[in-house]
């Protein structure tokens, strides 16, 4: 499996930045600490609707990814997508019912359900789903409702000029959904017989094509969301969130 995401990488620490000031902080000093953080998370997701230049982290309404590559290779699917200029919307949307940081053991725990999560994206397919083969090129939507999510994810600490940044790395993940609805446009070279008849074929089999893709979804999902987080904790420092 290859997942070549094409979005900004960070390769060091730069110049500290301080936490903005519409976002809540919380002392880990404090015996409210759990509570103070979950609280202060549900307040800041919500307000992603613009970039945060200062603290590298980007709009979430949506979240723009421009370039995605993903081979495929399960049991039951073998395809071969290039994804481009995606948009995913509905990041600011979870309800969060747990989000702790562990100092101690240095692992941040998220639980979290998304009532609805979308990504629109230009999309070229090849390979097989299930029994039938799938081609084509244009624009693809995929709609889940009631993504469950849970991340455990470690950390490590890295201290520069006295300050104390946090490196996210290598989740353990677990996703259930709902339902998913799927629409590509375009498949077939633009023969609509047999473009309705995959979609329809698709959306028949989406929970067994969820089940199937999962793993490299999740992977997917990860990668793009330590990215971020990383961008965030490498240049804002602990002492500046949880020591105030």
């Amino acid at each position: 499996m290859k997942f070549p995401i094409v979005i900004l990488v960070v390769v060091g620490l730069s110049e500290s930045a301080r936490l903005p000031r519409n976002f809540k902080k919380c002392n880990r000093a404090k015996t409210d600490f759990d509570v103070c953080l979950l609280d202060a998370v549900k307040n800041a997701v919500p307000q992603f609707t613009r970039p945060y230049k200062e603290i590298d982290a980007p709009n979430f309404t949506p979240l723009e990814i421009n370039a995605i590559d993903l081979d495929i290779e399960r049991n039951k699917i073998s395809v071969k997508q290039k994804l481009r200029n995606c948009k995913f919307s509905g990041f600011n949307e979870i309800q969060f019912r747990v989000f702790k940081i562990d100092f101690e053991n240095k692992f941040m725990e998220i639980s979290g359900l998304f009532p609805e999560f979308k990504n629109d994206c230009e999309y070229e397919v090849s390979g097989k789903v299930i029994i039938l083969p799938i081609q084509g090129k244009g624009s693809a939507t995929t709609v889940a409702k009631a993504l469950d999510v849970y991340l455990k994810v470690p950390f490590n600490e890295t201290t520069k000029n006295g300050n104390t940044y946090l490196h996210f790395d290598n989740p353990a993940m677990n996703v259930t959904v709902g339902d998913i609805h799927f629409q590509v446009d375009n498949l077939f070279n633009g023969d609509k017989a047999l473009g309705d008849k995959m979609n329809e074929f698709l959306n028949e089999n989406a929970k067994e094509i969820f089940e199937e893709v999962k793993e490299d979804y999740m992977k997917l999902m990860s990668d793009i969301g330590l990215n971020i987080m990383n961008r965030i904790f490498l240049k804002v420092p602990v002492e500046e969130v949880f020591d105030g």
